[in-house]
Formats: structure tokens, C-alpha cells, sequence
């Protein structure tokens, strides 16, 4: 599967379960793969397909993603396992965190 179909499918899971979602464009889309609309507030998305552990690298670049574009919350959708880095770095407390979802 191509990685934009990824997002597409990812973004339109997330509206069936009532989001708003807005999948961004492929390139130089700064960080955000999919916008959710929420009541919450803004919620940016990554989507990552890899077979490749995710690393705290690509975590901590969400998350300054998510301050950018001044969203409320995050997630990390990936194809792949996260590296044990990444689950260390989860609890800094940050304005907006990413939060990690595999599927």
C-alpha cells in the first residue's frame, strides 16, 4: 500500500468515529499527516508506514509539529513496532503530546 492511501484511510477512519478530518497534502505538509476537528481542539496526526522501528527522533519531530500548528493533542499511527526510546520519552510533559497508536 502506498503511503498516502495510508493516510487516506487513516483519516477516514477517524470521521466514522465522528472526527472531522482533513488529510494534508503529501509533501511539505509540516509534520501533520491528518487534521482531526474536534471538540477538544485540533488534533494532528502522523502516519508512518515502515517497516522500520519508529525512533524518538521522529516522536519528538511530532511533537514539535503539534506545537507549530498549535494543536490540542496528537497521534502516532505507524505499520511498525516503536523503538523502547520512544516509550521513555512519552512522559515529558509538553503543551501538546503525541500519543503512540499502532495498527
Amino acid at each position: 500500500m502506498r503511503p498516502k492511501r495510508l493516510e487516506d484511510i487513516v483519516g477516514s477512519i477517524f470521521g466514522d468515529f465522528g472526527y472531522r478530518p482533513q488529510v494534508t497534502a503529501y509533501c511539505a505538509d509540516g509534520g501533520i499527516d491528518v487534521y482531526l476537528d474536534s471538540d477538544q481542539g485540533l488534533v494532528g496526526i502522523q502516519v508512518k508506514r515502515s517497516k522500520n522501528p519508529i525512533e524518538i527522533k521522529q516522536v519528538n519531530s511530532l511533537t514539535g509539529a503539534l506545537l507549530v500548528n498549535d494543536c490540542a493533542s496528537g497521534v502516532f499511527v505507524t505499520t511498525s513496532p516503536f523503538r523502547r526510546s520512544c516509550e521513555a520519552g512519552s512522559g515529558q510533559s509538553t503543551r501538546a503530546r503525541a500519543s503512540g497508536r499502532v495498527i
